[in-house]
C-alpha cells in the first residue's frame, strides 16, 4: 500500500570497641569457601518481576472512537506493554502501556487512513495515552496531536497460548477491502521458516516473522519496493497473531498490524487462510 538500541578501591577496616585486631582481621582472613587466587561468584539474581500490565496480554477485540468516527478494533497487549490495534475505520493505534494499580499511562502512535493526514500535515499523531483496567476491561484515552478512545473490552486469547508456533502460521492469506486499512484487496504468503512475501504486478514485498517468546505474537518486518523503481525502498515493522480456526466453518485467520519507519504509511487487517 502507499499510506499510512558502561578506581582503585581502598578498604577501610574499622575495629569495633572490645574487638580484638586478630580476630578482627581473621574474620577477614579467615573466612572458609574461597582460596587464594579465586575470586568471589556474584550472587544470582532473581529474575525480573513481569511489568504489571502483562495480566492483560493477549489477542483483544473491542470498539475505538478516533477522527475518522466509531468503530469495532482488533489489536494485541503483549506482556511488556506494547500494542498495536486497528480499527474498522481504517485508523491504526500502536504504542506502550504500564499499570500502576488500575491507573494504565502510556506514549503511542495514531496512524491516519491511506490518502489522510492529521492537522499536523502528516499521516500519523503522537499521543498520550490514560486509562484505566477494570475487571477483564482497559479503556483507554489519549490526546496530542490527536484525539480519541479505544476500549479493549474482549479478550479472544490469553498471550501465552503456548501450543501456537511459527510453523502454524504458513500458508497463502487473502485480505478482503473491508478487513485492512489499505482499501485494496492483498494477499500474502508465510513459509513455515516465518519468509513472508506479499509481491503483486505492482510491488515486491519480502520480509520474515519472528515468533515473540512461546507467546501467540509475532514480530513482522519486510522491504517494500515499487517494481518501476526497486531503490525505493521501505522498511515496515510491526505485530502479527493468528486467530485459529472456529470449527470447520471459519478458517484460520492471521492479523498484520504493520507502519513504516517514518511513521507516513502503515497497513493493518484480518488475513483469512486460503491454502496451506
Amino acid at each position: 500500500m502507499g499510506e499510512p538500541v558502561f578506581p582503585e578501591r581502598s578498604l577501610t577496616i574499622r575495629l569495633l570497641a572490645g574487638v580484638p585486631l586478630a580476630l578482627a582481621l581473621g574474620v577477614l582472613v579467615g573466612c572458609p569457601g574461597r582460596h587464594k587466587g579465586e575470586s568471589a561468584k556474584p550472587a544470582n539474581k532473581p529474575a525480573p518481576k513481569p511489568a504489571a500490565i502483562a495480566q492483560y496480554a493477549g489477542t483483544w477485540k473491542g470498539d475505538a472512537t478516533t477522527a475518522v468516527g466509531h468503530a469495532n478494533l482488533d489489536g494485541i497487549l503483549l506482556q511488556d506493554g506494547n500494542f498495536r490495534c486497528y480499527a474498522q475505520d481504517k485508523v491504526q493505534i500502536s504504542g506502550r502501556l504500564e499499570l500502576n494499580g488500575t491507573q494504565v499511562t502510556g506514549t503511542g502512535t495514531v496512524l491516519a487512513p491511506k490518502g489522510t493526514t492529521f492537522p499536523n500535515g502528516k499521516a500519523s499523531a503522537k499521543v498520550d495515552l490514560v486509562g484505566t483496567v477494570s475487571g477483564n476491561t482497559v479503556e483507554l484515552q489519549y490526546k496530542g496531536e490527536d484525539k480519541g478512545k479505544v476500549t479493549l473490552a474482549t479478550k479472544t486469547q490469553p498471550s501465552d497460548r503456548a501450543q501456537i508456533k511459527l510453523a502454524d502460521l504458513a500458508g497463502s492469506y487473502h485480505s478482503p477491502k473491508a478487513l485492512n486499512t489499505s482499501g485494496d484487496e492483498a494477499d500474502v504468503r508465510i513459509l513455515p521458516t516465518g519468509a513472508f512475501d506479499a509481491s503483486d504486478d505492482e510491488v515486491e514485498i519480502k520480509g520474515q516473522v519472528t515468533q515473540i517468546g512461546t507467546d501467540n505474537a509475532f514480530e513482522v518486518q519486510f522491504n517494500h519496493r515499487p517494481l518501476a523503481d526497486l531503490t525505493k525502498l521501505t522498511v515496515f515493522k510491526g505485530l502479527a497473531y493468528l486467530l485459529p480456526a472456529q470449527g470447520s466453518s471459519t478458517p484460520p485467520m492471521i492479523a498484520i498490524l504493520v507502519s513504516s519507519s517514518d511513521g507516513e504509511h502503515q497497513h493493518a487487517g484480518l488475513f483469512t487462510r486460503t491454502s496451506p
